[in-house]
């Protein structure tokens, strides 16, 4: 290898140091917690990863399992106890910190819930008691790169530059939601599996910063080995991140670091000078193109240094990834069935939608039942690291043959957070639809975390909570009026049950679509497709409204079509 790469290594002391902050110890009492901070901030289906509850309620620690060590803390093995699903768990510890280790801690989570990529580990829940604060992650299993380029020694420049881009997807999304990593090296990417192919994933966010453009950062963070010698220079912006992904593609392809020495101020001050080379047996063999992508990140200029996705357009990169696809068989083809997937969860009850969009989130990409993450690259078409509504009109129009209206419908529909753009799980929400038995634990798991008051049942107060206001351009009220067969204004379990387990797409622009009544009969057929799944014992009156305003049930004829529309 020809070196070993400090896991924790502060750039400005010893390498087994990390700088210390002057600030006195904040009381612990005299701080809002994290999770209480984070679930008072802008609700939405993100934040119902924070559980107010014991982690040793749902998960067993496996103390003696440990995968790593962060910058904030140790990542254990843990087992869900009603699943058995194996997770990994980062421990943060919060007591005795100082006022800003505590804002740094909080800071991390905070950035965590906000990222959702295919090419960033994925946070399931967020935990947190007296004394820390604990973040469930979906166990990466299949080693750190670091571990895979040690036993490897170095990687060909085909699988190197595989590897390279999915770095530069990852980087160019934080990039984008102005998030800089600031401590990108070989250990900070692990595999999601064993595979030989397993998709890369970034992880550790201890030293990330959400950033303003044209502000520089001035904090000195990162590992001596990876840090940008503007970062050194105490003013820099996220192009560091670029230099360190330069730094890691030079040590995957020849196995040593390009930048030596036997000391940290000797790693530092080689850095600061920008001195590398390409000499020697282990070069021979690459190509000039990868010594030139080489070169474009690890100009020391940061003004002359490609972006993220830049340098994912450099020929080294987009010439080895589309060989790395005809070898696999892959094409460009976007396959019809996650479209039709897509366009059929539009059509699905606001609650449901909303309960597959937390399921999403709380699933370790291991779960889903298939690899979608190419399908969801292949409708990024601007490499943003979500879908965009150019880009699914393209597909739904080239595949579906579906108009620019029916597109934008579906697309709000997907667009669950409200900031249009579909993001990855709001994308693996939509797929799940038509991929996932949604059975009793999936449906329970989702009703207690949207049932926050432990009633028993789901008010508006709880879905604002969770939601906000509305979702997707409905009101919560109108949420619940939707699925409310018993119009009490509420959402009790067994509504719950049906609106998540039954089949039909409702019409919730039917109105809209007709207005002067002429495809009353359509939406009747499709109430009374729900209305088989109802018992007569549950109505309980002949004018009892089940479904719809204006629906009542006619006590002289039994069947699908024992009921009519109410007369005006």
């Amino acid at each position: 290898m020809g070196c070993h790469c400090s896991r924790a290594v502060s750039i400005d002391g010893p390498r087994a140091r990390k700088a210390q902050s002057a600030d006195a110890t904040a009381s612990t009492a005299s701080r809002k917690s994290i999770t209480e901070h984070l679930s008072r901030a802008k609700p939405g289906i993100k934040s119902a990863r924070i559980q107010q509850k014991d982690i040793n309620q749902v998960y067993e620690i496996l103390g003696d399992r440990v995968l790593g060590t962060g910058m904030n803390g140790e990542v254990y093995l843990a087992r869900n106890k009603a699943t058995g699903k194996t997770v990994a768990v980062k421990t943060l510890t919060t007591e005795n910190l100082n006022s800003r280790k505590f804002e740094l801690l909080r800071n991390e989570v905070e950035i965590y819930l906000h990222l959702d990529h295919p090419n960033v580990c994925r946070l399931l829940e967020v935990y947190e008691d007296e004394t820390s604060v604990r973040l469930v992650m979906e166990a990466c299993t299949g080693k750190e790169l670091f571990e895979r380029l040690a036993s490897k020694k170095r990687y060909g420049e085909q699988d190197a530059a595989q590897v390279t881009g999915q770095m530069l997807d990852a980087v160019h999304y934080c990039h984008k939601q102005n998030i800089c990593h600031r401590d990108l090296k070989l250990e900070n990417w692990v595999y999601a599996d064993s595979s030989e192919n397993a998709p890369l994933r970034l992880i550790d966010f201890g030293f990330s910063k959400v950033f303003t453009q044209n502000q520089p950062m001035t904090a000195m963070h990162g590992t001596v080995y990876y840090v940008a010698p503007e970062v050194l220079e105490g003013s820099y912006d996220s192009k560091c991140d670029v230099w360190s992904i330069g730094v890691i593609v030079y040590m995957i392809l020849s196995g040593a670091p390009p930048f030596g020495g036997a000391t940290d101020a000797q790693i530092i001050n080689n850095v600061k000078n920008g001195r590398f080379s390409f000499e020697g047996p282990r070069w021979a063999g690459i190509s000039d193109s990868a010594k030139a992508f080489i070169t474009s990140l690890l100009q020391r200029d940061p003004s002359k240094r490609p972006s993220a996705v830049e340098a994912s357009k450099h020929e080294w990169i987009t010439t080895n990834m589309s060989k790395s696809s005809s070898e696999c068989g892959e094409d460009a083809d976007i396959d019809r069935s996650v479209l039709e997937g897509l366009c059929q969860f539009s059509r699905q009850n606001g609650i449901k939608r909303a309960a597959l969009g937390m399921i999403a989130f709380s699933m370790s990409s291991n779960e889903l039942l298939e690899n979608l993450e190419r399908e969801f690259k292949s409708l990024d078409t601007d490499g943003s690291g979500t879908i965009k509504l150019q880009g699914l009109k393209q597909a739904l129009t080239k595949y579906l043959g579906i108009d620019d209206e029916e597109a934008e419908r579906v697309f709000k529909k997907l667009d669950q957070s409200g900031d249009d753009e579909i993001h990855y799980s709001e994308f693996l929400a939509a797929c799940l639809l038509t991929r996932l038995a949604m059975n009793e634990r999936y449906i329970q798991e989702v009703f207690e975390k949207l049932d926050l008051d432990k009633t028993g049942y789901i008010s508006a107060d709880n879905l604002r909570a969770v939601l906000g206001d509305s979702y997707c351009g409905t009101s919560v009220e109108e949420l619940i009026r939707q699925v409310d067969y018993k119009c009490n204004g509420r959402i009790e379990y067994d509504e719950f049950v049906k609106a998540l387990t039954e089949q039909r797409e409702i019409e919730l622009e039917a109105e809209a679509a007709d207005p002067d009544g002429t495809g009353q009969l359509e939406v009747l057929r499709s109430i009374s497709r729900s209305l088989l799944e109802l018992s007569v014992e549950e109505v309980t009156s002949p004018t009892d409204v089940l479904v719809t305003e204006g629906l009542e049930r006619d006590p002289t004829k039994k069947g699908v079509f024992g009921f009519t529309l109410a007369a005006e």
